[in-house]
């Protein structure tokens, strides 16, 4: 950035604190700001045909989310949750839109979080509409292990989702979702303590996810 757009950024940036389980903004409110994650984790949920609540993704520490609205000027497409306490710092819309505008670095860093966002959404949809039950649920706890990584044992997921939550994520009957996890577990593929989700053979749950 130059002096100016720095100067800028900094005299418009907006830090909040939201608890576990806070809601940022909802789905349908007017656009007014692009969000990042400092510290913390930010699901994203939208209202599916059947009225339930559907992540469409987990925003992690050093992340932006609803990012689209400086160009479409219109209302937030999805809910923004905090999952954990979080740090979160804001920019009005037009203040970013300035910056696209006259910062070539900002607007390519732009691209490629709307290149990122539009290969995962297409991605999950494709899995969705074309995996079965086991499939879609190792696709499920795989792309936790993307969005949110591990804890400290290289094995446990750094993100705890109730059994509900991962059940409407993969487009699941909570039944369904709790049967096929506890499948997993008797295989031996992951272990389960409360809503810590331990993944003990990485192979097979991606052989699931590819074949199944």
């Amino acid at each position: 950035m130059t002096e100016e757009q720095r100067n800028t950024f900094l005299e418009h940036l907006e830090i909040e604190h939201h608890t576990e389980a806070e809601v940022i903004f909802n789905e349908g409110d007017t656009a007014t700001h692009t969000y990042f994650v400092y510290k913390g984790r930010v699901k994203n949920e939208i209202v599916g045909l059947d009225n339930k609540q559907h992540i469409i993704n987990m925003v992690p520490a050093g992340h932006i989310f609803a990012s689209q609205p400086p160009f479409d000027k219109g209302v937030y497409k999805f809910t923004a949750i905090a999952t954990e306490n979080s740090i979160v710092a804001k920019l009005p819309n037009d203040i970013v839109y300035h910056l696209v505008e006259t910062n070539s670095q900002i607007a390519l860093m732009y691209i490629r979080t709307f290149s990122e966002r539009i290969d995962t959404l297409i991605r999950r949809i494709q899995n969705l509409q074309r995996k079965h039950i086991r499939g879609k649920m190792a696709d499920m706890l795989l792309f936790l292990r993307d969005k949110c990584g591990y804890e400290a044992d290289g094995k446990t997921l750094n993100a705890h989702p109730s059994r509900k939550e991962i059940a409407n994520a993969a487009y699941m009957d909570i039944s369904n979702a709790i049967r096929t996890l506890s499948a997993f577990a008797n295989e031996g593929v992951i272990a389960l303590d409360g809503r810590r989700y331990t993944i003990l053979d990485e192979k097979k749950l991606l052989w699931i996810s590819q074949k199944e």
